[in-house]
């Protein structure tokens, strides 16, 4: 559907597309790419800066000019990349590259996306409220996912005042969990951040250190894992 010509650029652009349903990937997260064959590889970081799926990709390099130089139209690329705890790597080729403002490269959308796990515990689907506390404010959550070493955590973000979250922020998660019949409240870590004019996703991982609150958490995966393996 052709897009209202009266619109706003800030209002089209708020429409675009900013997670790729197959790379998994958002605008900003960062890359490696390597460029070359044996014996001549470079390797350099980049920034996802713009995506039409199943079209292109643009990153913003870091690199010195005479890896620059060597960046041409046709060459190949290999770009991985880490995304909720994920794995990436594609292979893909230079489409073109501009030098102003900065120097952005286009590859085209690859063929072909190869993923790892690479958690340290398997994350089972499930769906109980939470809340997130940061000093003295509480906010209200979702737990979709949970593992025994993290979860991912989805909040209402429409409010006047968008949720403000750091990657590396210590947050307290409280939730209940009806096997043990207890609320648990355990410090975790934000790992990955997501969020739009009307959700907010974060993974989290757990801290290891409160053995009481992590076994109440392996017995409630476990019998989720049981369930879904039933």
């Amino acid at each position: 559907m052709a897009s209202d010509l009266r619109q706003s650029p800030a209002e089209f652009l708020s429409q675009a597309p900013v997670r790729d349903p197959m790379l998994k990937i958002v605008l900003g997260a960062r890359l490696k790419l390597e460029h070359g064959l044996n014996g001549e590889k470079i390797r350099f970081t980049g920034i996802l800066t713009g995506m039409t799926p199943g079209e292109y990709l643009i990153v913003r390099v870091f690199a010195n000019h005479q890896i620059i130089d060597r960046l041409k139209e046709g060459e190949s690329i290999f770009t991985w990349y880490i995304s909720e705890g994920d794995a990436y790597a594609f292979s893909s080729t230079i489409s073109s590259t501009i030098i102003k403002p900065a120097f952005m490269v286009f590859l085209d959308y690859p063929q072909e996306v190869k993923t790892w796990n690479i958690r340290r515990a398997q994350r089972v689907p499930c769906g109980f409220s939470a809340t997130v506390k940061t000093g003295s404010v509480e906010h209200r959550a979702v737990i979709v996912n949970i593992s025994e070493g993290g979860c991912k955590v989805c909040m209402d973000n429409s409010g006047l005042e968008p949720l403000s979250f750091d990657i590396g922020q210590r947050i307290t998660l409280c939730f209940y969990v009806a096997e043990t019949a207890r609320v648990q409240a355990i410090t975790s870590i934000v790992k990955y951040l997501r969020k739009d004019a009307e959700f907010l996703e974060m993974g989290v991982e757990f801290d290891q250190g409160d053995d009481a609150v992590l076994r109440d958490v392996r017995q409630y995966v476990a019998g989720l894992m049981h369930k879904l393996g039933s």
